[in-house]
Parts: structure tokens; C-alpha cells; sequence
């Protein structure tokens, strides 16, 4: 959508094209939200049938680059999937977006003249922090808490992380998937929120808006040290899945906390007496990009 948005800008069209996946966030499924985002940015939304298209067309993690022709075709990263699944894509799209030049290394492809070291569009959002406090209710201290995958609950302590959050008196977002729903009723004292709007999306809104996440080794780390979040994480997958895995260049970051215990007491402590401001802005410099400036990148080339 901020592609969308800048494109408007610059009197570009745009076309969004879509395809039943079956998965608990198919487009099918949520056709009267991406109706009213495309009366609402006045895009065209069109279920994919031709598959001749006419100038460039945007892919996620290269889906449908394969058997789409077009005169331009450019991917976009999604999170660490792509170390995965680049090879099946690179063959078939003119150029893949990173959001820096460390994350294009970890598949040699940081020199390849197909890569784009841009930075990650969907970060590219103006914030009515104001608007954000008034529609999801925040307090004076919000702590964003990405609720494990149902399979690492049992080795997550999430009693006692609550409980210690609350002692610190901040205010509970537990966000959660549409593949890994909870009951809201298991955790009364907390704001659950599975995923909402297509745009603006939960997990952005909060990561700008709140002062710290509890991650259990999400990749949505990186969107926290993005947003100038200081993060408390468990490491539950192991050390070659997930945070560890795909993202280890971040771990050693000053604002990274490992847990083992359920007692963050501690680590509260230091997070809210500690200024990371130097860090943050040295962790951009090195992984990272101007947020602000990635659309206006990206639509040079059309």
C-alpha cells in the first residue's frame, strides 16, 4: 500500500491483482477489505486471469514471476523467506529489492545487478501517533507482545512475563496470527489482536507506537529495531530457526535482551533507565535504511 500511496503522487496507476490461495489470509477471504482499499486509494483490484501484462508489476517473494510476463518484473523480500525461496524466483524477474546490502550477503547476492539494496516499502508510512494512542488505546508505558506459534507456548513462560508486566504497569498488546489464534479470554487483562486491517497494518502501528517488545524468536525483531524498539526475546526455536537463524547479525545489538526465566524484572529496569538512541541510529546506518525514502527509490524505476 505505501507503494500505492506514493504512486499516487506521481499520477501512476495502479493495478492490484489476486489469486485464491485457500490460506487463512486469502484475498478471497477478505474481498470487502481490499474493496474498500481500493476505493480508498483508487487502485484497480482485479482477480488474475491474463497473465500478459503491460508495464512493471511487483511481486512478493517472486509468486507468479514465473508464468507472468510483463515488460518489468520486481520482487520484494518478505521478512527471511527469501533465503529460502530466492532460487526459485531469481530466473524470472528483472530485480529483487532487499532492505540492505547484509541481508542480500546472506545469499551472495549482495554484487548481483539484479539486486536492489532500497530498503522494505512497507515501512514507508506516515504515523498519526495521536490517531494510533486513540484507536488502540494506549497508555503511558505499552508493551507489544508477539505471542509465540501454538507449538513454543509450552516453552515460552507467558504467565509469569504478563505478571511482570504488570507489576511494571504497562499496557498489553498481544498480537497474535490467523494460523496461531488464541482465546482472548485466556489473558483478561491484555488487548489480543489477531491480524486486523490490510493497511494499516496492527503489527507496524504498534511496533511505532509501543516502548518494548517481548519477542520469542520472531523475525519481527527487525521490525523493532526499525521502530526504535528495545527488545526482550526467548529463544524457543533454537539457534538456526528464526531470530537466531535468520537474523543473527542483531543479536549482540545493546538494545537486544536474551530472557531465560520468566523474572524480567530486571531487564525492565535497564530498558527504562538506559538511552538507545545512539544505538538504534548506528544499527540503521549499518542494516537498515531511511524508512521514508524507500517508495520514491522504488518508483525511479517505472
Amino acid at each position: 500500500m505505501p507503494l500505492i500511496i506514493a504512486g499516487n503522487k506521481r499520477n501512476i496507476e495502479s493495478t492490484v491483482y489476486y489469486h485464491n490461495s485457500g490460506k487463512y489470509n486469502c484475498p478471497n477471504k477478505n474481498i470487502d477489505s481490499l474493496k474498500a482499499l481500493s476505493q480508498k486509494y483508487k487502485f484497480n483490484l482485479i482477480k488474475i486471469q491474463n497473465t500478459n501484462l503491460k508495464g512493471t508489476t511487483f511481486f512478493v517473494e517472486g509468486v507468479g514471476a514465473k508464468d507472468i510476463t510483463s515488460d518489468q518484473k520486481i520482487s520484494f523480500t518478505y521478512m527471511t523467506d527469501y533465503q529460502l525461496m530466492h532460487k526459485k524466483y531469481w530466473d524470472h524477474i528483472d530485480y529483487c529489492v532487499f532492505p540492505s546490502k547484509i541481508f542480500s550477503q546472506v545469499i551472495d547476492r549482495e554484487n548481483n545487478n539484479k539486486s536492489l539494496h532500497f530498503g522494505s516499502p512497507k515501512y514507508d508510512v506516515q504515523f498519526d501517533l495521536d490517531n494510533l494512542f486513540n484507536q488502540y488505546k494506549l497508555g503511558k508505558k505499552n508493551a507489544l507482545f508477539m505471542f509465540p506459534k501454538l507449538e513454543d507456548v509450552s516453552k515460552s513462560k507467558i504467565d509469569s512475563i504478563l505478571k511482570n508486566l504488570c507489576d511494571f504497569e504497562y499496557n498489553i498488546y498481544i498480537k497474535t496470527r490467523g494460523k496461531d489464534p488464541i482465546n482472548p479470554k485466556e489473558y483478561p487483562n491484555v488487548k489480543v489482536i489477531h491480524d486486523g486491517e490490510w493497511h494499516p497494518h496492527p503489527s507496524i502501528d504498534l511496533s511505532f507506537a509501543c516502548d518494548l517488545m517481548i519477542n520469542f524468536d520472531s523475525t519481527a525483531v527487525k521490525e523493532a529495531s526499525i521502530f526504535n524498539m528495545p527488545t526482550i526475546n526467548y529463544n524457543v526455536k533454537g539457534k538456526d530457526r528464526g531470530f537466531y537463524g535468520r537474523l543473527p547479525f542483531l543479536l549482540n545489538e545493546n538494545f537486544i535482551f536474551h530472557a531465560e526465566s520468566g523474572d524480567i524484572s530486571q531487564i525492565l529496569e535497564k530498558i527504562e533507565t538506559t538511552n538507545f538512541t545512539s544505538d538504534f541510529e548506528q544499527a540503521r546506518k549499518k542494516y537498515f535504511f531511511d524508512r521514508e525514502n524507500v517508495c520514491d527509490q522504488i518508483l525511479s524505476l517505472v
